[in-house]
């Protein structure tokens, strides 16, 4: 039988138990956070396709957000040539059509994005929703016009208990019999039977 032939510097452990078992218990703790921010992405996964997303357009969606704006416009550019290069129907969609055609219709889309942005905001507001919900990155025009809306929509949001009082009282004791009026059946024919 052979001898075993052993390293001694390699059966030497480097590193003290206390400081192994500090390192074990922060990457098993590391780990078990990981694991449970994957299974929280599985549910919001399926609450996205329950909610109607396609959810490998919205992987392609948060691909292209990691990416600088330009890198991800250019990323977009070069699969609408190769998709025209190919003759595939999504190239005549309309989005993509914009990025086409000298820029003209992607202005008009991005003033109507714009405006979007700004309607859901104050829609977001109105509901008294939470400002700091702007979907939108800092410092673009979106993020901008999503907090003028979220704004204008906060105002009327914080002004509805007064607009509701004010309807109130101008209609009155609200439902029911107009005041002074009495108690008394209407005295209503029945209509005549049709022949």
């Amino acid at each position: 039988m052979a001898a075993k032939l052993t390293d001694p510097d390699k059966e030497k452990p480097g590193i003290s138990p206390k400081k192994f078992l500090a390192h074990y218990n922060n990457l098993r703790n590391l780990n078990f956070a990981k694991d449970q921010a994957v299974a929280l992405i599985r549910v919001a996964k399926k609450q996205a396709k329950a909610d109607g997303a396609n959810l490998d357009g919205l992987a392609m969606m948060e691909k292209l957000a990691k990416m600088p704006p330009d890198e991800a416009k250019a990323i977009l550019q070069a699969f609408v040539g190769y998709s025209v290069t190919t003759n595939q129907d999504y190239a005549d969609l309309p989005l993509f059509a914009a990025m086409t055609n000298g820029g003209a219709d992607s202005k008009l889309m991005t003033a109507q994005m714009i405006e979007d942005a700004e309607y859901e905001g104050r829609l977001c507001g109105c509901k008294g929703g939470n400002k700091n919900d702007n979907p939108h990155r800092v410092g673009t025009e979106f993020h901008v016009k999503w907090a003028e809306g979220f704004d204008n929509g906060w105002a009327f949001f914080e002004a509805r208990p007064q607009i509701e009082q004010k309807v109130k009282e101008a209609s009155g004791r609200g439902r029911g019999r107009p005041p002074g009026s009495k108690n008394k059946e209407a005295n209503v024919e029945a209509p005549a039977a049709v022949q």
